[in-house]
């Protein structure tokens, strides 16, 4: 894998879900380099509320969406620089990096994507859609809101419709781009995924929800999942139990071991047991996403 590292340490000791940041809604991001045991503010003030967050597997560079912006960081979370307006006033929206932070997409009212680590940014949608790419960047989702789903196989060169169903939010995908899926905010319907690259999706259903968020294991293998949903969130599936309330869905490592998600108050619940047990460690206050390094190797 290129570019894996970690100031003080070095490629051969750094493991998925080692690095996880948090943002707190019209707070501080918050970084954590020992599994979520730990939390420290990053130099960074943001002004707008924190939407969305993704990382590359060194934990370096940190691709965020604040308010209707999308902003990038080569440093750690201690600096931004303001890349491209994703308009809209959603509360909600996706972001997804390479491993290597090479391809990256950020999306609420539009999509926009970029092939050359941030550098510069094109159109991939001008209407309203939540992202995800796989760890190469090859494998990319779109998640049309409203509309179906579009993917593709080429690093966004070229889009298909793949069907699917209506009012998506917060797509997540696996390291290999197989296991993908996003919420659904229909009454009674909280989530479609697919483990075969989004042909079929499959849905759960949860009468009187809505669902607001998913997230994924890097390992497409795995059974787990959290998510988001209205007024009952992190329903949890694959053994994962005892979040509560959060409107943001959460991150996992590659395989699963270690995860976090913040809830709607309270400090943030980490596990390093795939979500069996939870600590409350950290900042307090309220909501955000969340995001930690993901590559194919290790845990």
């Amino acid at each position: 894998m290129p570019g894996i590292g970690l100031i003080g340490k070095s490629a051969k000791t750094l493991k998925s879900g080692e690095i996880m940041y948090c943002g707190i809604y019209y707070g501080r991001l918050y970084k954590s380099i020992d599994f979520g045991q730990t939390w420290n503010s990053t130099a960074y003030t943001p002004t707008q509320g924190w939407n969305a967050l993704a990382c590359s597997a060194d934990g370096k560079t940190v691709l965020a969406l604040c308010g209707q912006m999308t902003y990038v960081s080569y440093d750690g979370g201690d600096t931004f620089t303001q890349k491209v307006n994703t308009m809209g006033s959603y509360n909600y929206g996706s972001v997804g990096m390479s491993a290597n932070g090479q391809y990256m997409i950020s999306g609420i009212r539009y999509v926009n994507k970029s092939n050359d680590f941030g550098a510069t940014w094109t159109q991939a949608l001008g209407s309203p859609g939540y992202p995800c790419l796989s760890g190469t960047g090859q494998y990319q989702y779109i998640f049309q809101n409203p509309g179906n789903v579009l993917r593709s196989t080429n690093y966004g060169a070229s889009w298909t419709d793949i069907g699917g169903y209506n009012n998506w939010y917060g797509g997540a995908c696996s390291y290999d781009g197989a296991r993908v899926g996003a919420a659904i905010y229909t009454n009674g319907m909280v989530h479609g995924l697919s483990t075969s690259y989004g042909s079929p999706f499959n849905f759960s259903y949860y009468t009187y929800y809505y669902g607001y968020g998913l997230s994924l294991p890097g390992d497409s293998t795995s059974y787990k999942y959290i998510n988001s949903v209205y007024n009952k969130s992190a329903i949890t599936a694959g053994g994962v139990t005892g979040v509560g309330l959060a409107y943001y869905p959460g991150c996992f490592s590659y395989s699963g071991l270690y995860c976090a998600v913040k809830p709607n108050s309270g400090q943030i619940k980490v596990s390093g047991n795939g979500g069996a047990t939870w600590s409350n460690v950290g900042p307090s206050g309220s909501t955000g996403p969340m995001c930690t390094n993901v590559f194919n190797l290790n845990i």
